[in-house]
């Protein structure tokens, strides 16, 4: 069976990537294409193909129990490193000012 190949540029035509990615593609043999010259070409299965196996490994979103499950760890975390920096902040502040100054602010 013959090919029809057609170049890359046209390529572009059928997917939303540029011919600079599809070239790349190409040269790390992630897209089948064949290079005669200086250019590239691909065929219109080949690239179906490529486009099959882009939308099988692409990114998931994450499920809504996971996203707030992390949403309450970013709070927590938040929480203790609040507290760490209050009472670190708590001791500089007993250093620098006397008791008796902190006595006389808790009477009045």
């Amino acid at each position: 069976m013959d090919k029809k190949y057609i170049s890359l540029k046209e390529a572009t035509k059928y997917c939303p990537y540029s011919q600079d990615y599809l070239k790349l593609r190409a040269r790390q043999g992630k897209l089948k294409a064949v290079k005669m010259g200086r250019n590239w070409f691909t065929t219109k299965e080949w690239l179906e193909i490529y486009k099959g196996k882009i939308k099988k490994t692409s990114f998931r979103r994450r499920s809504p129990i996971k996203r707030l499950i992390l949403f309450f760890l970013l709070i927590f975390l938040i929480f203790i490193v609040f507290l760490i920096l209050f009472n670190l902040l708590e001791t500089i502040l007993q250093k620098i000012i006397p008791e008796k100054v902190i006595e006389i602010a808790k009477i009045v």
